[in-house]
């Protein structure tokens, strides 16, 4: 009952709209999710950062789309099987469907958007602009591990390399 929306119990079909909705939220979010934290982490995944915040990007407008107009769609038959085909398509690192949408589509919608998003940001009151999207100062250094357990504010500092030894001369 955790990984599916209320909607999906309207369903015509209810058990595989619940089993195709869990698989949605697994390949949706924890594998992708997961993946987010490897990459964060510095630790190796088959996806790179631009491919992950591409994937995000495209899922967070799917999930929208989704949400408007899931009154509709949840009538569709085996709509969320589909949705499940169409979500691993768009993490899957070996076709890049969230890549192939991002750049061929949205980015361009995106950068329109952005520009108009930019023109009537001062409509917002001040707290509330600074919520959404910051004070403009640039995010502080983060905080890295130096030990286990340990975390320090700032980056170490560089060791200095140590200086070769002379070699001792020889008398003639």
């Amino acid at each position: 009952f955790f990984f599916a929306s209320p909607r999906v119990f309207l369903s015509p079909t209810t058990m595989p709209g619940f089993i195709a909705t869990s698989g949605v939220w697994v390949a949706g979010f924890l594998i992708p999710g997961y993946m987010s934290y490897r990459t964060a982490a510095g630790k190796p995944t088959t996806l790179d950062t631009s491919q992950l915040l591409m994937y995000w990007t495209v899922y967070a407008l799917c999930f929208a789309f989704d949400e408007l107009f899931s009154f509709v769609l949840v009538w569709v038959p085996i709509y969320h099987y589909f949705k499940l085909a169409f979500i691993i398509w768009l993490w899957s690192p070996y076709n890049d469907g969230a890549g192939m949408i991002y750049n061929d589509f949205l980015k361009y919608w995106l950068l329109d958007l952005d520009a108009l998003v930019d023109e009537h940001l001062h409509l917002l009151p001040e707290p509330v602009r600074s919520l959404l999207f910051g004070d403009g100062e640039p995010n502080p250094e983060p905080e890295i591990e130096t030990e286990p357990g340990l975390k320090s504010e700032s980056k170490p500092e560089p060791q200095p390399e140590p200086e070769p030894e002379p070699e001792p001369e020889s008398e003639p």
